[in-house]
């Protein structure tokens, strides 16, 4: 009988900031996961349960294949009255994803350090003693990906395309690991894939298994994928800094500013974390003028919860008391922008004359002069598990998606003397099945129109379900 092993190999790329917590608070109140080196590593529990989680949650199989993916990934069941627990183990083999040993960084720039802090929705301002800080493996960073599946005869078929698949999905940053997966962090993108058969009823096979060389490689002819219905509303917009932008970091050397704009790897970033707060803010007040303050179920269903406490329904059975957000922002560098000292002074309000002490320093981000380049920072907003029969919730984001256009949704810090305001330049909106492109002028096509203008008539006529 004809059985082997199925290889996939290659390199997982960080495009976005990762955060898998140790569990351990020395350095901040959050530290990452380390090796005994001090490098940053990727547990293979936590690779293989993100793809376990996105599989089975996107899959859009057959009854006969979702019984070979449940079998693939392993299950327990527990015992019941009259059944017994049965088990069945994975039948995947990863090892733990570590650093790769030609990255000639020092390890202490591998990591660095965010703050972060809780905001009253209700009044924009920081709750007290609610600032924390959290430990980051930088964006860049590459790990070594080991995967091996053994494969018998029968499930040959379905196997080497499950493993295409997920080359396929990594290969195109689909797919993102650790925490604050849906504020930007995480993302992660296969490059240098290698897939490769070993066939144990041929000597020369099993040969190069036991040398560790290489097996026949699976060309890029082979196309065979599952179809995965993620079911995804897009919004993907380009805006210039209308004004000036700062989302604010504190460095510790004392001849910089006292604020200067966040940055990672040295450039620039518009963290998913400050632009995710602001959306989520701008979405309750519209649903707050629109339903009388009655917006906490739509807000809870996109933006996820966690409440206290056990939760109960109308018959009185408990329900869930968290959910996951299923509002996804991505974390983008920024361009065309260069950063600006400005220095500020506080004025007594009763004299009229300066503070002693006070005088402050910022360094903001502006569009850089003379270049023709508009484009200077990337939105990108996902509504994952969307469903075209809740148009309302794309609706939402399109009143959103406006605000930000018209300069009337302000993002980052010291929006209160003016900075933060952007200017809509491009805007691709799909829905995975219909696609629209705006432009800096809004010329659209009728039907464009139409389908847009349905989306806001969802949002208008929506009755809580």
């Amino acid at each position: 009988m004809k059985k082997g092993k199925i290889k996939l190999t290659g390199k997982i790329e960080l495009l976005s900031p990762l955060r898998i917590g140790s569990g351990e608070d020395n350095n901040t109140d959050i530290d990452i996961l380390k090796d005994s080196s001090g490098k940053p590593f990727i547990p293979a529990t936590s690779f293989i349960g993100v793809l376990r989680h996105y599989f089975i949650n996107f899959n859009d199989a057959d009854e006969k294949e979702k019984e070979e993916l449940t079998k693939f990934w392993g299950y327990h069941k527990i015992q019941g009255v009259n059944t017994k627990s049965t088990s069945i183990q994975s039948s995947i083999k990863c090892s733990d994803l570590f650093v790769i040993d030609e990255i000639a960084v020092p390890v202490d720039e591998l990591t660095s350090v965010r703050e972060g802090v809780k905001i009253d929705i209700k009044t924009g301002m920081t709750v007290k003693e609610a600032k924390f800080d959290f430990e980051i493996a930088e964006r860049g960073i590459k790990f070594d990906l080991n995967m091996i599946v053994d494969y018998k005869e029968e499930n040959y078929k379905f196997l080497l395309k499950l493993m295409n698949t997920i080359k396929s999905e990594l290969e195109a940053g689909n797919i993102s690991i650790g925490s604050k997966t849906t504020s930007g962090l995480g993302k992660i993108k296969l490059i240098d894939p290698f897939l490769e058969v070993y066939d144990f009823s041929i000597k020369n096979d099993v040969i190069k298994w036991l040398k560790n060389e290489n097996g026949k490689g699976i060309t890029k002819d082979y196309n065979e994928k599952f179809n995965l219905n993620t079911n995804m509303f897009s919004i993907d917009a380009w805006f210039k800094v209308k004004t000036s932008l700062i989302v604010k970091s504190y460095p510790s050397d004392p001849t910089m500013p006292d604020a200067i704009h966040i940055q990672s790897c040295g450039k620039d970033v518009l963290p998913g974390t400050s632009l995710r707060g602001a959306i989520r803010s701008r979405a309750i007040k519209i649903l707050n003028t629109k339903f009388n303050g009655k917006s906490e179920k739509i807000i809870d269903n996109l933006f996820g919860f966690v409440k206290e406490g056990k939760q109960y329904d109308k018959d009185g059975k408990e329900k869930d008391n968290s959910a996951k957000s299923r509002i996804i922002i991505e974390e983008n560098l920024i361009d065309n922008c260069q950063a600006e000292i400005q220095t500020r002074i506080k004025i007594d309000r009763f004299t009229g004359g300066t503070i002693k002490g006070a005088l402050m320093e910022s360094m903001p981000l502006f569009n850089e002069e003379g270049t023709e380049k508009e484009k200077s920072i990337r939105v990108s907003i996902k509504i994952s598990n969307y469903k075209r029969d809740k148009a309302y919730e794309a609706g939402l984001m399109l009143l959103i998606l406006k605000d930000l256009w018209t300069g009337d949704l302000p993002i980052g810090g010291e929006k209160n003397i003016g900075r933060g305001v952007l200017e809509g330049i491009e805007a691709t909106i799909s829905d995975g099945i219909k696609e629209i492109i705006i432009n800096k002028k809004l010329d659209l096509e009728k039907e464009d129109i139409n389908y847009l203008q349905s989306l806001l008539d969802a949002l208008n006529v929506y009755k809580e379900e």
